[in-house]
């Protein structure tokens, strides 16, 4: 090889030179354009075209490569054409260049790469063709705010989608309709009973006093007055009804009920413009949220006023448990009754029969008669020494308590009228506390004076007028035989 001194040693002479003799000479650089494909050459002939540069035929210089081709070593040959996915814009390269990420190059020989079109992109370096955008995605790039030229197709954001292939970049959810996560291909509408605005990703529950009738809403509607919503996320509103009206003017969680001694129309409702009827003369309304006036009772009136809660008994007259006016009522549990002060107040003689006369419960029903007196007296007396009024809708056999307030089928009584009643199978009474105790009948020795138990069913009467029966008793005695049980009466008396 050949050689030349360098910092005191001999060394090969490098690429692109030569020497032809020994000697402390210097090694010759090959011309330009010209180099070596080694090290420590001899010839002149060593030189060849270098890197970039060939010699065309008939030619003996060295010429360099055209743009779009490229040679990487030294000699004579022709340059290569730049493969697909590469290119070179320069004469003279040794190589060509990968297409960046984003472009691509199709054939051999390009100078530039070509950017990706809208919708679609290149990911690696050195593509040869680029890649359409999948639904759900785009080719638009937020930083450079292009859609082309792009090296991926980023998935839509929630509130965005992209419903077919080749998007250059992701539509807005309209209102009424949302996309909740990323890479929608479709917004999805909203349910009725809630709503979306512009670039979803949920939708909102139409609040209490709105409503939505419709899917893919962008807005809820409001009640109108006399109607409302309760709560969120509701599809239509309902009419406040009967005995009631708007709370406000529209938009109403709630209704407001009319004031008793009024009313309104039982179907729809008032709106907050309009109020409730008064009830007019004679008639009432005790309770709120009435849809009707009632008509007052017999012997009662509202004197001349309107909008009553109540009628008032004419003089002389009480208002008994069923609202009915009575002269003869009286609340409680009473001693010393005159048998003809109740005949002269209206009441009239349903059951009288002595102690020992066997009873059933259809003896305590009074026809048709709503209201029932009963107590006790002496045989052959006018005064009754206890006695007791009660409002009386259906007797039963199982003493149904729903069809007949008086009275119930346990041993517990039941307070009606200012008096404790029970009703079994065996037993029927009552006294002026809810302590009884049934033994068949009440023999409960306290407040005796003013408790009253007869036996139902079986062959017998009897059991107990006052402190008078036939064990546990001050005045034991049986009245269910003779002669005790001759000498008291079982009294009922009946008005309508």
């Amino acid at each position: 090889d050949a050689r030349a001194v360098e910092g005191g040693a001999c060394l090969a002479c490098p690429a692109g030179s030569f020497k032809t003799a020994e000697g402390d000479g210097a090694c010759t650089a090959c011309p330009n354009t010209f180099s070596t494909n080694r090290t420590g050459c001899l010839r002149p002939d060593d030189c060849m075209c270098a890197a970039g540069y060939y010699r065309p035929d008939g030619v003996t210089a060295c010429v360099g490569c055209n743009a779009g081709m490229a040679k990487g070593w030294v000699g004579y040959d022709a340059c290569v054409w730049c493969s697909p996915g590469s290119y070179m814009g320069d004469q003279t390269a040794s190589s060509c260049l990968a297409c960046s990420p984003g472009h691509t190059a199709s054939t051999i020989g390009l100078t530039t790469c070509r950017p990706c079109d809208s919708g679609y992109a290149a990911s690696a370096p050195g593509s040869t063709a680029c890649s359409i955008c999948t639904p759900g995605t785009s080719s638009y790039d937020a930083v450079s705010s292009n859609s082309y030229g792009s090296s991926s197709c980023p998935l839509c954001s929630p509130g965005y989608y992209s419903s077919g292939s080749g998007s250059d970049s992701c539509l807005a959810c309209l209102p009424g309709s949302f996309a909740g996560g990323v890479g929608s291909s479709v917004c999805s509408p909203c349910s009725s009973g809630s709503y979306a605005l512009y670039v979803a990703t949920g939708c909102l529950q139409c609040l209490a006093g709105k409503y939505g009738s419709m899917v893919q809403q962008s807005s809820c509607r409001t009640c109108t007055t006399g109607t409302f919503t309760s709560s969120d996320g509701l599809s239509a509103c309902s009419a406040c009804g009967g005995g009631y009206r708007s709370q406000v003017a529209s938009g109403s969680s709630t209704c407001i009920a009319c004031a008793p001694g009024s009313y309104s129309n039982p179907s729809t409702g008032l709106g907050i413009t309009e109020v409730c009827t008064s009830c007019v003369q004679d008639t009432y309304q005790g309770k709120a949220a009435g849809v009707v006036c009632l008509n007052c009772p017999t012997y009662s009136s509202t004197q001349g006023q309107m909008g009553q809660t109540a009628c008032v008994c004419q003089a002389n007259r009480t208002i008994a448990p069923d609202g009915s006016c009575f002269l003869g009522w009286v609340s409680g549990i009473q001693a010393n009754v005159a048998e003809s002060t109740l005949l002269a107040a209206g009441w009239s003689v349903c059951y009288k029969q002595p102690y020992k006369t066997a009873m059933k419960l259809s003896d305590l029903k009074c026809g048709s008669n709503r209201k029932i007196a009963v107590g006790y007296m002496a045989a052959g007396g006018s005064t009754l020494p206890l006695l007791a009024m009660g409002v009386v809708t259906a007797f039963t056999e199982a003493g149904d308590a729903v069809s007949n307030p008086v009275l119930t089928a346990s041993a517990t009584p039941l307070l009606h009228n200012g008096v404790y009643w029970y009703l079994t199978s065996q037993a029927f009474g009552f006294s002026p506390t809810s302590t009884v105790t049934l033994n068949f009948q009440d023999s409960t020795p306290d407040n005796c004076d003013r408790r009253l138990s007869w036996t139902l069913g079986g062959d017998s009467g009897g059991f107990r007028a006052g402190c008078t029966c036939a064990f546990g008793c001050f005045d034991v005695r049986d009245l269910s035989a003779s002669p005790d049980g001759d000498a008291f009466l079982k009294v009922v008396y009946a008005a309508p």
